[in-house]
């Protein structure tokens, strides 16, 4: 019968001992001495050993082995596997792991470093950086300057991170009696900005025989005579001293005379004599000592000096002394000042001639009798 071919083996064959038959059948006396007395082989390491060629078994000629390839393909690179295997090597080899924790101490070592520089910064830009060298003054006529410096609290060689622009504003107003209001403005590295607005006299307030010029900031600039400025009574002023701020006793009618005044110059009404706020609620406002006009309270004051500008204007002679009623703006009255009858009144906010409301003056009389 035909044995099967015998497969490659890749573990070597060990080493069989022949037998003595396989020698031959020689007599003893002819086989050499060094055949009859065999010496003891020391032990060898199995794995020094040379393998001996495995022997061949006779094959099949009809069927041959298959031969394997000498150089086999190699497979496809996986790189889930590389990566896999490289975090193996890297945990197996304890050089790599060190060379990674040094890694991290690097960047410890980078954000001391940053620290380090911020710090230094810091102290440099208190101590030797942003030092002022230039002030400029800009808006002042009335005062140098010097007087302007010599009062802000900000002097040449001052560090600007610590100059207080808030202080310095605050000390060049309350100091100086003509200045409403200051600004400062930082520019860097080394210089600083002032502009002043210096105050402007608006109107007068007048209480206890004290007349007082109050500017346009709210504050009272000098005493002197009403000349050619409104004169506002019944403030209750807690102070006309110069050089401080005005305010009332009574909440609420600090910011009245600022109201009126920017309305009456956006209706366009001027030469405004008087105006008494004694009592909030019956305001009453005098133009060209011989009108006056009864606002009642200060709303919608702006809307009440546009009606009376346009009555002025169309039915208002230059030397009638009449009194408006604005408390209403869509009915209002004129009364005549020297009868003290009234004159007319309408229902809109136009007027009509002083003389169409004569034959009502006559009516009134007649009345009563005709009843009688």
């Amino acid at each position: 019968m035909n044995k099967k071919p015998a497969k490659s083996q890749n573990k070597p064959v060990k080493p069989q001992q022949k037998s003595v038959n396989q020698l031959g059948s020689a007599p003893k006396s002819a086989r050499p001495q060094n055949l009859q007395k065999k010496t003891p082989r020391k032990p060898q390491n199995p794995q020094m050993r040379t393998p001996k060629k495995p022997v061949q078994k006779p094959q099949n000629p009809q069927r041959k082995a298959p031969q394997r390839a000498q150089n086999p393909p190699r497979r496809p690179a996986n790189p889930k596997a590389d990566k896999a295997i490289t975090a193996a090597m890297r945990r197996r080899n304890p050089k790599a792991r060190t060379k990674r924790f040094r890694g991290g101490n690097y960047i410890l070592y980078y954000l001391m470093a940053a620290v380090v520089v911020i710090i230094v910064l810091i102290i440099l830009s208190n101590t030797v950086l942003f030092k002022c060298t230039r002030i400029d003054v800009a808006g002042n006529v009335r005062y140098k300057p010097e007087e302007i410096l010599s009062v802000c609290g900000i002097t040449e060689g001052d560090n600007l991170l610590r100059v207080n622009t808030a202080n310095a504003e605050k000390n060049i107003a309350d100091a100086l009696v003509y200045i409403d209001s200051a600004s400062v403005k930082k520019h860097f590295p080394t210089r600083v900005e002032i502009t002043v607005t210096e105050a402007e006299k608006w109107y007068c307030v007048e209480e206890n025989g004290i007349t007082a010029a109050i500017s346009r900031g709210g504050k009272i600039v000098e005493h002197c005579a009403p000349e050619d400025f409104p004169v506002v009574h019944g403030l209750e002023a807690e102070s006309l001293q110069t050089g401080a701020w005005l305010k009332s006793k009574t909440d609420g009618k600090t910011g009245i005379p600022p109201l009126l005044l920017n309305a009456a110059e956006k209706a366009g009404l001027r030469d405004i004599t008087a105006i008494d706020i004694a009592d909030k609620f019956s305001i009453k406002m005098v133009v060209d000592g011989r009108i006056t006009l009864e606002l009642g309270s200060s709303s919608e004051a702006e809307s009440k000096l546009i009606i009376a500008k346009s009555i002025i204007d169309s039915d208002i002679g230059e030397n009638d002394n009449v009194t408006m009623l604005l408390s209403n703006p869509d009915k209002v009255a004129l009364r005549n000042n020297q009868t003290e009858v009234p004159v007319q009144s309408t229902t809109s906010s136009t007027s009509t001639p002083a003389e169409s409301s004569e034959p009502p003056e006559e009516s009134k009389p007649e009345t009563p009798e005709d009843s009688e």
